[in-house]
């Protein structure tokens, strides 16, 4: 039975892993875009979003990291490091939501 529970722990990381690399991936392109849109904007513009978007890309380093912590844990810390990545990902959402309206 430990074969077996290793198993169901293994499926369950797995799938969580595989829908989490999907919301991570599209984080990380609406943050490339709002990137290339920052660019795009005037320089006195520019300079208003800078503290927003550095607070942005440290939020998205954060999630990569933390999903990277994820993929790596063994079953004594999977759960652990899946609720910090939930948070991080509330996190990252907080900061785009606080740059898409300044756009």
């Amino acid at each position: 039975t430990g074969d077996a529970a290793v198993s169901a722990f293994q499926t369950a990381k797995d799938e969580y892993v595989a829908a989490t690399k999907t919301a991570v991936d599209e984080w990380n392109t609406k943050i490339t875009d709002a990137v290339a849109k920052k660019d795009a904007l005037p320089e006195m513009a520019q300079k208003q979003l800078e503290e927003p978007m550095k607070t942005l890309l440290d939020q998205r380093d954060n999630v990569n990291s933390q999903f990277e912590k994820v993929q790596g844990a063994g079953e004594d810390t999977f759960d652990t490091e899946k609720a910090a990545l939930e948070t991080a990902m509330t996190e990252l959402s907080g900061a785009y939501d606080g740059v898409a309206a300044l756009f």
